[in-house]
């Protein structure tokens, strides 16, 4: 089901059309998205561009690997 999502969202982004996103998969979530913003208690705590998401990804791992 996800793949037939990530698909039908890729094909309306061709078209030029931003979209919104709203996802608890993180992996799912960040292998689609451009940019994000993280919420709790319906506060906004992080947001930025993918290459940020990614970077705070790296620091996640590696201090969970610890």
């Amino acid at each position: 089901m996800l793949e037939e999502i990530a698909l039908a969202i890729k094909q309306l982004r061709a078209f030029g059309l931003t979209l919104l996103l709203a996802e608890q998969n993180h992996q799912f979530a960040s292998s689609l998205a451009d940019r994000f913003i993280a919420l709790q208690g319906g506060e906004i705590v992080d947001a930025g561009d993918k290459a940020a998401l990614e970077s705070r990804e790296r620091v996640a791992a590696a201090i969970m690997a610890h």
